[in-house]
C-alpha cells in the first residue's frame, strides 16, 4: 500500500514549523513535483489555522490534504468499505506522513485540549498514517509521544463523557416538566484566546460507537504485527522486527494496562447499547486490548490492578451480552471475557490456594467487585466452574470440586451482611449455577445459607428454599443437634398457610418447596417419615386456625391437591406392604384425637392404591378407620366432611368384588350405619340434606363410583340404583340455571375448571361442570341408567351440555362471556370425552340420542346462549369424532347426509337458517359428508338437483379459497355416483341416474346453443365427475336401458366440445390482456380453466384437438402469476399429459412443496411411460438418476424415479439368459436393472442431507421390497440391513432431530418389509438382522446422567437425529420395534415357506428355532441396557410382548446359557423378566 522513494529527500518535509527554506530549492522542488506544491500550501494553511485557533475539524482536513488525501475518504477506508478501498491508494513519500504523525500525536497529547482525542476523525487519520509508514518509523514516533498515555487519557475521557451524556439524557426526577423547560441546560461561556466563544460540544462528542470503532482501527493496526511474530513469510525477518517494534509501543505498567482494558470494556458496553452500531467488525473489538494486557507478566500487583480496574466492567458487559443476545446474535464476546476472568482471577487464586491453604488471593481479587455489586458473585462463580468444566462425559476431579466449594464460600462471605435480605437472590443464583453444572456443595455451608438467607427470623425466601431442595435436600433430611431445619421449614409453611399472604404464595410454596421435598423423602427411602410430618403439621394447622379464628379460610399447604397427586405417584413404588400397614395402624390410633387430619391422609392413600397386592392388604381398612368409631360426625362440615366421601369413592375404584359386596351389605344394614345413614331419597331434592356444595358433589361421586363398580344384579347395584337415578335427575335440573346465567351474562366468578375445587365454597360454574364431569367423564357407565328415565330428561341434559360446549368454541362467534373465555375447553372436552367413551359407543340407544342432539343443533338458532342463524361448527366437529362403522342406524346416516341442506326445493334459508350456503361454503360440512359416504345411503328426496344447486351457489359466491370447496364438492359428487352405480338394478338408483343424466344432457345442450347459458366452473367439475363414472359403467347402463350408449357418447362429445370452446376463448382473451394485475373476473376465469382441464382429464380428450390451443396456452402459462391455484403449472401439465407432443425428461420436474406440484410430477411421469418397453424405462430411470447420481438430491427427480420403478415389470432373469446377454448388455449399455437401481438408492439412504429426501428414498425402497421381490438379490437385502445399522449409529447423516420419530418408523418399516417378503434370503445372514435389531433397540434407551464413557462406547452413541433431549422416541416407536420382534420370533407361514418346502415338517417351527439361537443376543443386550441406561415406563410396557415372544423361542438349556453369561445384576433382571413371563406370558395349554 505504501511505497518508498530514496530519491526524495525527507529533510524538507521533516523540518519543524517555522523553519526557513531555501528559495531556490523550494522553487526547483515545486516545479519538479506538483504534489510538493500542494503539500506546501496545505502546510502553510494548517499553520495559519493553528495560529487562529480554528476548529479542530478544519485543521484535520488541511492536515489530510498535506499528505494528499481527503479526510472523508480516510474514514470510509478505515471502515473497510470495498468501493472506497479500491479507489484509495497509499502515499508514496514517508516524509510527509512522518511529519503529520508527529503533529497529530502532539495534538492528541495536549492535556488541556480534549477535542482532538474525542474526535473519531483524528484516530482514523492516525490509522491511515500507521498504514502508510514503515513499522519502525511509526513505532518510534508512538513511543516518543507516549502513545499509551494518550490512549489511556482518551479512554478515560470518553468513558466519563458517556456517563455525562447518560446523565444529561436522563434529567433529575425531582424536576417537573415545566421546571425543566424553565431551567434549560446552560451553555458554557468560556472563550478562546482569540475571543471566540466555545460552545457546548456535547452534541459533537456523543458519538461513542464511532469513536470506539476509530480507536479499534488504530489498535488493530498496532497489535496486529505482534500476533504475526511467529509466522513465516518471504520477509520473515522484517515481520519479526515489526512485531518487536510494536511490542515496545504497547508495553506499559500494570495499572495503565488495566485502566486501558477496563475503560475499553466499559466503552464497548456503551457502544453495544447504541442502535447505530456497525456490526461488521464488532466481534474483534476486544482482541487488541486483550493483547495489550497479555504483554504483561502476571504477578500479584498486576492481578490486583486487573481486579480493581477490569473486573467490574467485564462482569457488567457479560450481563449486558446476556440481556441483548437476541439483538446482537453475531456478537459473542463472552468466551473472551470469561477467559480473561479465568486467567487473571480464578486460575492464579487456584494455584496459590493449592500451594498455600491460607492464601487470601481469591478474596483480594474478588472483594471489590462483589462489594460494588453483589450480582457479580453468581457470574464469577459460573466463570470459576466453566474454567475447569470437563468436556464430554469426563467428570471433574475431586480437587476441582473442593476448589469450587472454596470459591462459593468465599464469594458468599464477601457479600455485605447488612444486605442479607437482598443477597438471597444472588446466593440463589449461585446455587442454581451449581445445579446446572452438577456441582455438590458442602452440606454445612448449605445449612448455614438456609439459616442466614432462606429461613432467617421474621421472613422466608421461598425461591431460595426451592433451589436448596433441588440442589441437596439433605440440608433438611439430615438433622444435627444444633438446629432442626426441617421442623423450622415445616412449621413456617404451616404458619404461612394461615397468613393473609397465602393466596399469593400458595402455588410457589406447594409446587416448588413442599412437593419436591416429598419427592426427596421418597428418594431417601423415608416417605413414611414425611407422612408422619404431614400428619403432625395437619394437626398444627388446625390448632393455629382455631387459635387465630381463621374459620373462613380456604385450602392451606397440607390439604392441597398437589400433595395428594404426588403421593399417588410415590406411595406404591417407595413403600413396602409392611410400611403401608404401619401407616394405617398409626392413623387408626390417631383418628380419635385428630379425625380431620386423619381424614385428609386417608383420602390421599385411597387415591394412591393400585397394585393388586396392596389392594388385598388394605381392603376395607380405610372405611373402617374413618367410619367405624362414629367420629365422622365430628369432622368439620365445611372443610373435611366432604373428604370422607372421597375416601369411599376412591376406594371403590380399586376394591375387589367381595369388598364391594361388604359395602353393599353395610349400606343395606338396618339400622343404617355411617355414612349411609345420611343418604335420603327424595324425588325432587338433592341426595343429602342441607350440606356444603362440595359434600353434595362428593356424595354424588360416591354413588357414581358405586354404580360403576357394581356387578350385574349385585347387591351394590340394587342398593345404589335409586340414588344413581336421583343423581342424573339432579344434574339435569342443575345445568339449566347455568345456561340462564350465561345467557344473561351474569358474573360467574374467576374459577378455573379443574379436578380439585378452587375454594371451599365454589361457584355455580365450577360445581355444574364438576357434576357433569362426574357423569360424562369419570363414571360414564351411569349414562346407560339414564335410558330408564324420562326420555326428555336425558335428552335435555345432554342438549344443555352441548349448548354450553357450542358457545365455548370461538368458531361459533358466541357473545363475549368471561367465564367461558376463562374455561374455553371445559364443556367441549366433556362432550368430546362422551363421544370417545366405550360405554357410550357400545350403546346404540345412547349413541342415537347423542347424534340426535347434534343434528338438532346444526345451526345456533335454538341455542339460547348464542341465538344466531350461523352454522354450528361444534356440531360438525362432534360428528367428525364418531367412527362411521358405529353409526348403525340407516335413518341416522340419512339425517347426517341430508344435514345442513334446506328443507324443500327453495334455495333460500329455511326456518332453521339452513341453505345451500351452509353446505357448500363450509369445507368442514363437505368433508363430513365425504366421511359418511363410506357407508352411504340413498335417502328420501335425494336427487342430483341438490348437487347442481350446491355448485351454482359456490360459483356465485365470493369466498377466500374456493378451490378447496370445489375439490371437496367434486369428491362428494364422485362418491355419490360411485355409490349409486353399485346397485344400478334397484329402482331408486335407476331413477337417480336417469334423472341426473337428463339434467346433465339438458344443461350441456343448452350451453352449446348460447354462450350466456355456458356452465360455470363448479357445474363443469361435478359434470366431469359424473361423466367419468357414466363412462366406466356404460355397458351395464346400456344393457339395463338406463342410459343408451349413443346418448352418452353424444352428450359427452357435446360436453367436451363446449369445454374446449370455453377454454379457447379464455386463453385467447387472456393473451390479449397482458396486465399482470388480477382483475375481478380473472379469478373466476382461472377457476373456469381449472374446472375445464379437470373435467377433460376425467372424461378423456383427443390430443389432436389440443394442438390448436398450444400457443395460447403457453402464453397463458407464462403470463399468469398465481401462487394459490397454480393454474399455469396445472395447465402445462394437462397439455403435456394429454397433448400430442412427446414428454421429454426435463418435464419430469416440479415443485414438490405443494400437492399440485407433486401431482404434476406423478401425472407427467405416468404419461411418459405409456407405450415404452422395459429397457426404455430403465434407461429413463438411469437418466433421472443423472451423472454422478446428482438426481438423487432433488426431490422431484426422486418422485419421478419412483413412478418409473412402479411401471417397470418385476421379472427374474433365467440363469442362461443372464449368462448369454451379460456381454451384450455391457456393450449396449443396458446392464442397468431394478436390482442395481435398488443398490444405488440404498447406498444413498445414509448419505442424504434432509428428512424429506430420506423419507422418499426409504418409501421407494420399501415399495421395491414389497412389489419387486423377483428383482431383489441377496446383495440388496444385505445392503438394506447395513444401511439401517449405519443410520442408527453416530455415522448417520445430520438429519433434523425434530423428525426423529418419523426416521425411526421408516427404518422399522424397511426391516419389516425384509422380514415379511424376503425371510428366506436371511438364512445364513441372521447375524445381520440381530445387529440391526440391537441398533434399533439402543435408540429406545436414554443415557443416565452418570453413564460412563465406557458404557456409551460399548453400546454406541446415538445418531445425530436423536441427540436432542427434547425429541426422543416414545411408546409408539417401541410398539413398532416389538412388532419386528414378533415377526422374527413368530413368523407367518407365507414368509418362511419356500416353493419346494416339505409339508411334513413345520416351516414356522424351524424359523422359531433359528430365531431362538440368535434372538438370545438381543435379550442379553436389552438386559445390559437396562442396567446402564434409562427406558421410559411406557416404552418398557410396549416392549413386554416382544420379550415374551423371545422367551417363547428359548429352551431351558438356552435360558441356562443366557443366565450364565450375565453378571449378578444381569441375572437379577433376567430372573425378574422370566418370572413375569412364566406368570403372565407363557401359554400353559388347557
Amino acid at each position: 500500500m505504501v511505497g518508498t522513494d530514496s530519491a526524495v529527500s525527507p529533510e524538507f518535509l521533516t523540518a519543524g514549523q517555522g523553519c526557513a527554506i531555501d528559495a531556490i530549492a523550494a522553487e526547483f522542488w515545486t516545479k519538479s513535483n506538483p504534489m510538493a506544491s500542494r503539500s506546501r500550501a496545505a502546510q502553510i494553511h494548517l499553520a495559519e489555522l493553528e495560529k487562529l485557533s480554528a476548529p479542530f475539524e478544519e485543521q484535520l482536513e488541511e492536515a489530510a490534504k498535506f499528505v494528499g488525501v481527503e479526510l472523508d475518504a480516510i474514514g470510509r477506508c478505515t471502515r473497510n468499505e470495498p468501493e472506497e478501498n479500491k479507489n484509495f491508494k497509499g502515499a508514496k513519500y514517508h516524509g510527509r506522513e512522518e511529519w503529520l504523525l508527529k503533529w497529530l500525536l502532539k495534538r492528541l497529547y495536549a492535556a488541556a485540549d480534549v477535542e482532538p482525542r474525542n474526535t473519531p476523525s483524528s484516530w482514523r487519520l492516525l490509522s491511515y498514517l500507521l498504514q502508510a509508514l514503515p513499522p519502525s518509523t511509526a513505532a518510534r514516533a508512538l513511543i516518543d509521544r507516549q502513545f499509551m498515555l494518550i490512549l489511556r487519557q482518551t479512554l478515560e475521557e470518553a468513558r466519563k463523557l458517556s456517563s455525562d451524556v447518560a446523565t444529561v439524557e436522563a434529567p433529575p426526577k425531582s424536576l417537573s416538566d415545566s421546571e425543566q423547560e424553565e431551567n434549560p441546560q446552560k451553555m458554557t461561556k468560556k472563550r478562546k484566546h482569540t475571543g471566540e466563544l466555545i460552545g457546548n460540544s456535547t452534541g459533537k462528542l456523543c458519538n461513542i460507537p464511532d469513536l470506539v470503532d476509530a480507536l479499534f482501527s488504530v489498535m488493530d493496526l498496532i497489535t496486529q504485527p505482534t500476533n504475526l511474530a511467529t509466522t513465516t513469510s518471504r520477509e520473515g525477518t522484517h515481520t519479526a522486527f515489526s512485531a518487536e517494534y510494536m511490542k515496545t509501543v504497547i508495553k506499559t505498567a500494570a495499572k495503565e494496562a488495566a485502566t486501558i482494558l477496563g475503560c475499553w470494556v466499559a466503552l464497548c458496553q456503551t457502544a453495544l447499547e447504541s442502535r447505530d452500531i456497525d456490526l461488521t467488525r464488532l466481534q474483534r473489538w476486544l482482541t487488541p486490548f486483550i493483547e495489550i494486557w497479555n504483554t504483561l507478566t502476571a504477578d500479584d500487583n498486576s492481578l490486583m490492578q486487573f481486579s480493581f480496574h477490569c473486573t467490574q466492567p467485564i462482569l457488567s458487559l457479560l450481563r449486558a451480552l446476556k440481556n441483548t443476545a437476541k439483538d446482537h446474535p453475531k456478537v459473542d464476546w463472552a468466551p473472551q471475557l470469561e477467559q480473561l476472568l479465568s486467567r487473571n482471577i480464578m486460575n492464579p487464586a487456584k494455584v496459590q490456594k493449592w500451594e498455600n491453604k491460607d492464601s487470601d488471593l481469591l478474596v483480594r481479587l474478588t472483594k471489590v467487585s462483589v462489594l460494588q455489586d453483589t450480582t457479580n458473585a453468581p457470574r464469577l462463580f459460573e466463570v470459576a466452574i466453566r474454567s475447569i468444566q470437563p468436556h464430554g462425559s469426563r467428570r471433574r476431579r475431586p480437587n476441582d470440586d473442593t476448589w469450587l466449594q472454596t470459591v462459593f464460600k468465599t464469594l458468599k462471605d464477601i457479600m455485605p451482611a447488612k444486605l442479607a435480605a437482598s443477597n438471597g437472590k444472588d446466593v440463589g443464583a449461585m446455587l442454581q449455577c451449581a445445579i446446572d453444572h452438577k456441582l455438590r456443595l458442602d452440606l454445612a455451608d448449605l445449612k448455614a445459607i438456609t439459616s442466614e438467607y432462606a429461613l432467617p427470623d421474621g421472613r422466608e425466601d421461598w425461591g431460595l428454599l426451592a433451589t436448596i431442595i433441588k440442589l441437596d435436600a439433605n440440608v433438611f433430611l439430615i438433622q444435627t443437634d444444633e438446629q432442626d431445619l426441617l421442623k423450622d421449614l415445616l412449621d413456617r409453611i404451616t404458619k404461612t398457610s394461615i397468613d393473609d399472604s397465602w393466596t399469593q404464595l400458595s402455588e410457589q410454596v406447594v409446587s416448588a418447596v413442599l412437593v419436591p421435598l416429598m419427592g426427596e423423602f421418597s428418594k431417601a427411602r423415608d416417605l413414611v417419615g414425611f407422612i408422619r410430618h404431614w400428619l403432625a403439621q395437619l394437626v398444627e394447622f388446625e390448632r393455629l386456625r382455631t387459635e387465630f379464628r381463621r374459620y373462613s379460610m380456604d385450602f392451606g399447604a397440607w390439604d392441597s391437591d398437589a400433595l395428594q397427586v404426588e403421593l399417588s405417584r410415590l406411595l406404591e413404588p417407595s413403600l413396602t406392604l409392611q410400611q403401608i400397614t404401619q401407616i394405617l395402624d398409626l392413623l387408626s390410633t390417631e383418628v380419635s384425637e385428630h379425625p380431620d387430619a386423619v381424614c385428609i391422609l386417608l383420602e390421599a392413600i385411597a387415591g394412591s392404591v393400585h397394585h393388586e397386592d396392596i389392594v388385598d392388604a388394605v381392603g376395607l381398612r380405610l372405611y373402617h378407620i374413618m367410619f367405624d368409631t362414629g367420629l365422622s360426625d365430628k369432622l368439620d362440615s365445611r372443610r373435611t366432611k366432604w373428604r370422607s366421601w372421597r375416601v369411599l369413592s376412591r376406594s371403590l375404584n380399586w376394591l375387589m368384588a367381595p369388598d364391594i359386596d361388604n359395602i353393599a351389605q353395610l349400606w343395606n344394614k338396618v339400622p343404617r350405619v355411617k355414612p349411609f345413614k345420611s343418604l335420603s331419597i327424595k324425588a325432587n331434592s338433592s341426595v343429602v340434606g342441607n350440606t356444603s356444595p362440595l359434600e353434595k358433589l362428593e356424595v354424588a361421586r360416591f354413588i357414581c363410583a358405586a354404580w360403576t363398580s357394581a356387578g350385574k344384579d349385585s347387591l351394590m347395584e340394587n342398593a345404589c340404583k335409586p340414588f344413581a337415578l336421583n343423581v342424573l335427575q339432579q344434574l339435569a335440573q342443575n345445568i339449566r340455571p347455568l345456561i340462564g346465567e350465561l345467557k344473561s351474562s351474569e358474573d360467574l366468578g374467576s374459577e378455573a375448571c379443574d379436578s380439585f375445587p378452587p375454594t371451599l365454597d365454589p361457584g355455580l360454574g365450577w360445581t355444574t361442570w364438576s357434576s357433569a364431569k362426574l357423569v360424562l367423564i369419570d363414571y360414564p357407565k351411569i349414562l346407560e341408567l339414564g335410558l330408564e328415565l324420562d326420555a326428555k330428561l336425558l335428552h335435555n341434559m345432554l342438549q344443555d351440555v352441548f349448548w354450553i360446549a357450542s358457545a365455548s368454541v370461538k368458531e361459533n362467534s358466541a357473545p363475549s362471556i368471561d367465564w367461558l373465555q376463562l374455561n374455553p375447553r371445559a364443556f367441549p372436552d366433556l362432550w368430546m370425552s362422551v363421544l370417545h367413551c366405550e360405554n357410550v359407543l357400545n350403546s346404540e340407544p345412547l349413541l342415537e340420542i347423542l347424534i340426535d342432539t347434534i343434528l338438532q343443533n346444526q345451526t345456533n338458532t335454538s341455542n339460547p346462549i348464542i341465538n344466531a342463524p350461523s352454522t354450528n361448527a361444534f356440531a360438525i366437529t362432534s360428528l367428525f369424532q364418531l367412527p362411521v362403522s358405529l353409526v348403525q342406524s340407516k335413518k341416522t346416516r340419512e339425517r347426517i347426509l341430508r344435514g345442513w341442506l334446506p328443507t324443500g326445493d327453495s334455495a333460500k334459508s329455511d326456518s332453521e337458517g339452513l341453505s345451500y350456503n351452509s353446505t357448500v361454503l363450509d369445507p368442514a360440512v363437505l368433508s363430513l359428508k365425504i366421511k359418511f359416504m363410506q357407508r352411504p345411503v340413498l335417502y328420501e328426496g335425494m336427487n342430483f338437483k341438490e348437487l347442481v344447486h350446491l355448485a351454482d351457489t359456490l360459483a356465485e359466491t365470493e369466498i377466500p379459497h374456493p378451490h378447496i370447496n370445489l375439490a371437496l364438492l367434486k369428491e362428494l359428487t364422485r362418491l355419490t355416483f360411485v355409490f349409486i352405480h353399485t346397485n344400478v338394478d334397484q329402482p331408486p338408483q335407476k331413477a337417480y341416474i336417469s334423472d341426473a343424466f337428463k339434467q346433465i344432457r339438458k344443461k350441456v345442450e343448452k350451453a352449446s346453443e348460447k354462450k350466456k347459458h355456458r356452465l360455470n366452473y363448479a357445474v363443469i367439475m361435478i359434470f366431469g365427475a359424473a361423466f367419468s363414472i357414466f363412462q366406466t359403467r356404460a355397458t351395464p347402463l346400456d344393457d339395463m336401458k338406463v342410459i343408451t350408449k349413443d346418448d352418452l357418447d353424444t352428450s359427452m362429445a357435446t360436453f367436451k366440445d363446449g369445454l374446449l370452446e370455453q377454454l379457447k376463448d379464455i386463453l385467447h382473451k387472456s393473451r390479449k390482456d397482458r396486465s399482470n394485475k388480477l382483475k375481478a373476473g380473472q379469478k373466476t376465469e382461472r377457476l373456469m380453466v381449472l374446472g375445464i382441464i379437470d373435467a377433460l382429464a376425467a372424461v378423456g380428450i383427443d390430443s389432436s384437438k389440443l394442438a390448436a390451443l398450444e400457443d395460447d396456452a403457453k402464453a397463458f402459462c407464462t403470463s399468469v402469476q398465481d401462487t394459490e391455484l397454480q393454474i399455469g403449472k396445472r395447465l402445462e401439465t394437462f397439455l403435456a399429459v394429454h397433448g400430442p407432443d412427446v414428454i421429454e425428461e426435463k418435464l419430469l420436474a416440479g415443485d414438490v412443496s405443494t400437492v399440485n406440484g407433486r401431482q404434476s410430477i406423478t401425472q407427467t411421469t405416468i404419461a411418459s411411460m405409456i407405450g415404452k418397453d422395459k429397457q426404455t424405462k430403465l434407461k429413463l430411470l438411469d437418466s433421472i438418476f443423472g451423472p454422478g447420481l446428482i438426481g438423487l438430491v432433488r426431490l422431484d427427480k426422486l418422485l419421478a424415479a419412483r413412478q418409473v420403478i412402479i411401471s417397470i415389470e418385476d421379472a427374474r432373469k433365467s440363469a442362461e439368459g443372464e449368462d448369454q446377454n451379460e456381454e451384450k448388455e455391457k456393450e449396449g449399455g443396458t446392464g442397468f436393472d431394478l436390482s442395481e437401481a435398488y443398490s444405488i438408492l440404498c447406498g444413498n439412504l445414509w448419505k442424504v442431507s434432509g428428512v424429506r429426501q430420506f423419507c422418499v428414498i426409504s418409501e421407494t425402497l420399501e415399495l421395491m421390497l414389497r412389489t419387486k421381490t423377483r428383482s431383489m438379490t441377496q446383495f440388496n437385502i444385505d445392503t438394506t440391513l447395513g444401511s439401517i445399522t449405519i443410520l442408527c449409529s453416530r455415522n448417520s447423516p445430520p438429519l433434523r432431530p425434530s423428525r426423529a420419530g418419523t426416521i425411526y418408523f421408516h427404518l422399522c418399516r424397511l426391516l419389516q418389509s425384509v422380514l415379511t417378503d424376503h425371510r428366506l434370503k436371511l438364512q445364513g445372514h441372521f447375524h445381520l438382522v440381530v445387529q440391526v435389531m440391537q441398533s434399533l433397540l439402543r435408540l429406545l434407551f436414554r443415557p443416565l446422567p452418570y453413564s460412563t464413557a465406557k458404557a456409551l462406547k460399548h453400546f454406541g452413541s446415538p445418531p445425530s437425529w436423536l441427540s436432542s433431549p427434547k425429541y426422543q422416541l416414545n411408546a409408539k416407536h417401541a410398539a413398532a420395534f416389538t412388532r419386528l420382534v414378533t415377526l422374527i420370533c413368530d413368523p407367518s407361514v407365507s414368509s418362511v415357506r419356500g416353493s419346494q418346502h416339505n409339508n411334513l415338517t413345520s416351516a414356522t417351527d424351524k424359523a422359531k428355532r433359528m430365531a431362538g439361537q440368535h434372538m438370545q443376543f438381543l435379550l442379553t443386550t436389552y438386559i445390559k441396557l437396562q442396567l446402564e441406561m434409562r427406558m421410559l415406563p411406557e416404552i418398557r410396557e410396549k416392549m413386554i410382548p416382544g420379550l415374551y415372544a423371545i422367551f417363547d423361542t428359548t429352551t431351558p438349556e438356552l435360558r441356562r446359557v443366557i443366565n450364565d453369561e450375565l453378571d449378578a445384576s444381569g441375572r437379577a433382571v433376567f430372573g425378574t423378566l422370566y418370572k413375569d413371563y412364566a406368570r403372565f406370558g407363557k401359554w400353559k395349554g388347557n
